[in-house]
């Protein structure tokens, strides 16, 4: 049973959240950064897990991935792995040596509007 302790001080955490965010937490099932004028994408490992059929065509291997969309990246469905150009060094990513900034939540909504 939790106590109500632990509940009061977990509906405060989220209350916060949301006071800071203006929105609720979304899961998603990625991650988004822009690196100059590519739009790089991290997909979460649990796709690459050889129990998710077809481990979204990467390799089975358990472990998250970055790809980059050729071209217009909100129209292309052609994305390629590029795992070997990303650096992730005290938080930051960076590609090709240029550093990535993450999508803010705007940009996240826009892209699911499209």
């Amino acid at each position: 049973m939790v106590s109500f302790t632990r509940l009061t001080i977990a509906a405060s955490i989220a209350a916060l959240f949301f006071l800071a965010t203006g929105t609720a937490a979304e899961a998603r099932n990625f991650e988004d950064y822009h690196c100059g004028k590519l739009v790089i994408e991290y997909v979460f490992p649990k796709y690459f897990t050889p129990s998710h059929n077809p481990c979204d065509g990467g390799p089975c291997d358990s472990k998250g991935h970055y790809f980059v969309a050729d071209d217009d990246y909100m129209s292309s469905t052609n994305f390629r792995r590029v795992d070997r150009n990303i650096r992730v060094r005290k938080n930051k990513i960076f590609y090709k040596g240029q550093k990535c900034r993450e999508f803010t939540n705007e940009e996240y909504n826009e892209k699911a509007h499209q």
